[in-house]
């Protein structure tokens, strides 16, 4: 259960099967919540420049691959978020800011 934007094998880039069973505490809705999460988080940098519904309706190889990776960091950021003590916060932090700092550049119109 997880958005049709994001897929399984998007993760993979980023981080192992196993890791991210244990970082969506196996919970479909927690993983779903958190994509759904991130995608709204991008949308709201993107908006005001780019057209978000075609950006996220795109499916396959018609996605951004830059956007897709960013959906995932972020999402495993907010799964990250909610397990106990933390466990992996530190590079899902970093991957986090790195992301964010991109859609600043994006929304101000530095990077295009």
């Amino acid at each position: 259960m997880n958005t049709p934007f994001i897929t399984d094998q998007d993760y993979s880039v980023v981080v192992g099967d196993n890791a991210l069973r244990i970082i969506s505490q196996a919970s479909a809705t927690a993983r779903a919540a958190a994509e759904t999460e991130a995608l709204e988080e991008i949308a709201a940098y993107l908006r005001p420049r780019y057209d978000t519904e075609a950006i996220f309706s795109a499916t396959g190889a018609e996605r951004s691959r830059l956007i897709v990776m960013y959906a995932v960091d972020i999402a495993l950021y907010h799964m990250t978020a909610s397990m106990p003590q933390k466990m992996g916060t530190d590079i899902r932090k970093e991957r986090y800011e790195r992301a964010t700092k991109w859609l600043e550049g994006v929304q101000a119109g530095r990077i295009i």
